[in-house]
């Protein structure tokens, strides 16, 4: 009887301490951990990125690994809360949010950039671009961009599906029109082993002068799922500088390329004597009133002391006349950009 009980305790035991090891032998398998985490973030997990209002960067990765089971796709939402761009000293700004997702070995990887831009000193803004690669072992599978005259990218879904031995990926951009821009739809053959204990990386990094506050809704599928196809549309063109960024600088004709290259020597002059002007300007503008001040205490003075109204009549007149000069200088210049910028 002792000897029964015995091996009964044992068994039990046994069973108590297996049950205590089993979770914690399996303990992050088939779940998100996080690799590193560097730079500036006001909120940095893995479905939640929030920045502060500076300029700052930062970037962040996490790790999924399949233990024992087949990857069968990947649902992903992107979507923002808000995003703006602020402008500084700088001659432009810019606010970026990078999201990089590879799937297997060899590698699947998915990228999408959400920028906004500011030129001028903050004069010019408003420039929003989502761009999105879709690269296997290094070769890029497609690539497409939007953007510059829509309002900015409110958010982006990511389809990837086990097709037979391909991978399918399909990524759609929401924004101010009732279907979505379909940017990839790509088919890629990859072998049935590719999708056994297949990892998953999930890269997120920002940079710039701005703010945003992104949220990521998404699933690992390891049962067989085949996403909904949604209607969509097809990119837009609507000017020269979307064109140009789909199609490449290469892509275009000769005499595109002689006078883009005029334009970009022009320009690139122009604001680089604008800019050695502009650092003169901003290191005299601080002792101008100081200038100013005594230059019209000098004229008040010698009035007074004379019993001439002279000294401070002209004090005034040159003032009036330099501001009238100025905005007289201003508005030729704008009209000179305007009508020497046809296409505007």
């Amino acid at each position: 009887m002792k000897l029964k009980l015995k091996i009964l305790f044992s068994i039990f035991f046994m069973l108590f301490i297996f049950a205590g090891v089993m979770p914690l032998t399996y303990a992050g398998a088939n779940e998100w951990t996080q690799d590193y985490q560097n730079g500036v973030w006001k909120v940095c997990e893995r479905t939640h990125w929030e920045k502060y209002q500076n300029d700052s960067s930062g970037e962040a990765q996490w790790d999924y690994s399949l233990s024992n089971a087949t990857f069968h796709g990947y649902y992903g939402k992107i979507w923002l809360d808000d995003f703006q761009v602020y402008s500084s000293w700088r001659f432009f700004d810019t606010q970026e949010l990078w999201y990089n997702l590879t799937i297997g070995d060899p590698a699947l990887t998915i990228q999408i950039l959400i920028k906004e831009r500011v030129w001028i000193w903050g004069l010019v803004g408003g420039d929003p671009i989502m761009e999105v690669w879709v690269f296997y072992n290094g070769t890029e599978l497609s690539y497409e961009v939007q953007g510059t005259y829509r309002k900015s990218p409110r958010n982006a879904e990511i389809f990837v599906w086990k097709d037979g031995d391909n991978v399918k990926v399909r990524i759609l951009d929401y924004y101010d029109k009732s279907l979505p821009i379909e940017m990839a739809y790509d088919t890629q053959a990859v072998g049935s082993a590719w999708f056994e204990n297949a990892t998953l990386k999930l890269k997120v990094k920002h940079g710039g002068y701005g703010y945003f506050n992104a949220h990521l809704n998404d699933e690992v599928k390891t049962e067989t799922w085949t996403p909904e196809l949604k209607a969509s549309t097809e990119p837009e063109y609507p000017n020269l500088f979307d064109l140009i960024a789909k199609l490449g600088y290469d892509a275009l004709p000769q005499f595109m390329k002689d006078w883009i290259d005029g334009i970009t020597a022009w320009a690139t002059s122009f604001f680089a004597v604008l800019a050695i002007v502009w650092s003169s300007v901003t290191q005299i503008v601080p002792m101008l009133p100081v200038i100013l001040l005594f230059w019209i205490l000098d004229a008040t003075i010698t009035s007074i002391t004379e019993g001439n109204l002279h000294p401070i009549g002209n004090c005034m007149m040159t003032l009036y006349n330099t501001a009238r000069g100025i905005i007289q200088a201003i508005v030729s210049i704008i009209h000179t950009i305007y009508t020497f910028i046809h296409f505007w």
